[in-house]
């Protein structure tokens, strides 16, 4: 025979279902964030190639892109089409910065290349 859930468990079960998207969601806003304090600029992905980096990149890491000789930290949010972009400094004070926090950098990080050669 089926018996009704007690409020305060359905509650509970909503809450859990909802729970890892709401966490993620957090996750990437306080990256967001943790960038920009550091010194990454948001950049809207205006031009086709800027638009390119934001669909390829891989999403939740910083990658490392080589334009014109120079090396630069990019991190992409489709959500909003922007770029995060960074030199090596503030890449070095977000890699600090995340680690006081205890947030393992690791899985942030990925090697893009050279986009000249793209």
């Amino acid at each position: 025979m089926w018996k009704p859930i007690p409020k305060a468990m359905a509650v509970a079960l909503v809450l859990l279902a909802l729970g890892p998207g709401c966490a993620t969601d957090q996750v990437v806003q306080h990256r967001e964030s943790l960038l920009v304090e550091v010194g990454f600029r948001a950049h809207p992905a205006i031009t086709p190639g800027q638009r390119w980096l934001v669909r390829n990149l891989p999403t939740d890491k910083v990658s490392t892109v080589v334009r014109k000789g120079q090396v630069y930290y990019v991190y992409p949010d489709p959500s909003h089409d922007v770029l995060y972009v960074g030199h090596e400094s503030d890449y070095l004070n977000y890699m600090l910065k995340a680690a006081k926090q205890g947030y393992g950098t690791g899985e942030w990080d990925a090697e893009w290349g050279d986009w000249d050669a793209q």
